[in-house]
């Protein structure tokens, strides 16, 4: 084979490594801009023509107290009404 043939054999996977690092980037943007929402307790933002909601520290505490009446495995809602939420500074 030609250095030709190899590169073009090659690129397929360099391709889909990069869609990987891709999507990486971006669930570590979403996760860093959701901790930072949590310490400023600011959801609404907006660039430019962009706009979104962040997970704050009362909308988190909320969705995990919805979750505790409103989960399939009672064990589950156990563990998040009497450790989780019991213990809220520390999860939060």
């Amino acid at each position: 084979m030609t250095k030709v043939q190899n590169a073009r054999k090659d690129s397929g996977g360099a391709s889909a490594a990069h869609g990987f690092a891709l999507i990486r980037i971006i669930f570590g943007l979403v996760y860093v801009s959701n901790a930072v929402a949590k310490l400023t307790q600011v959801s609404d933002v907006r660039l430019g023509p962009i706009a979104g909601t962040l997970i704050t520290r009362d909308g988190a505490r909320g969705i995990l107290e919805r979750a505790t009446n409103d989960t399939w495995f009672p064990m589950l809602g156990d563990i998040y009404r009497d450790i989780a939420l019991a213990n809220w500074g520390f999860f939060a």
